[in-house]
């Protein structure tokens, strides 16, 4: 058909390029083998009612198509969470090493810590800082931030980043 095409002159250019765009669309949704399919289970079937049969066919082969994106989308759903990262800094130099057993000891319903590293932050201090996700409807940033901060090792903490999940 395309080779066909190339031979009409200039002036049908854009009948060209509509049957271009169609042939493009016809390939990308394999649109030939799937009637070709319809219509070999059509002759080897032989139903009496022809529309009705393709008519369930096509039904049929939507369903299978669409299946597998639902099946997927279920299996990554879960509740609608938030990846963080925290730094968290110590009262003291003395509370260095303190501090990420003290915030791992923080546990509230829909809280999940993840990793988590010292590093330095200023005149002998460091800071931690650690991963998180929450569950979005069970743990409020502003309410964690909090229950962190009034532990007694900790000075002071930040989020500096956050990543909705889903």
């Amino acid at each position: 058909h395309i080779l066909l095409l190339s031979l009409l002159p200039f002036e049908v250019s854009s009948f060209r390029i509509f049957i271009m765009s169609l042939q493009e669309y016809l390939d990308n949704h394999k649109i030939s083998e799937v009637v070709q399919a319809a219509v070999d289970a059509l002759s080897e079937e032989r139903p009496e009612k022809p529309l009705t049969f393709l008519s369930e066919y096509f039904a049929k082969q939507q369903e299978a198509a669409d299946a597998p994106k639902d099946k997927k989308k279920k299996k990554d759903m879960g509740p609608p969470s938030t990846d963080l990262i925290l730094e968290i800094f110590p009262e003291g130099p003395e509370n260095n090493e303190t501090m990420e057993a003290a915030v791992r000891g923080l546990a509230m319903d829909g809280l999940v810590w993840g990793d988590a590293e010292i590093q330095p932050h200023f005149f002998g201090l460091m800071k931690l800082v650690i991963g998180a996700r929450v569950v979005n409807d069970k743990v409020g940033t502003d309410d964690l931030v909090a229950k962190i901060e009034a532990l007694e090792e900790i000075s002071g903490s930040e989020i500096t980043a956050m990543n909705m999940v889903n």
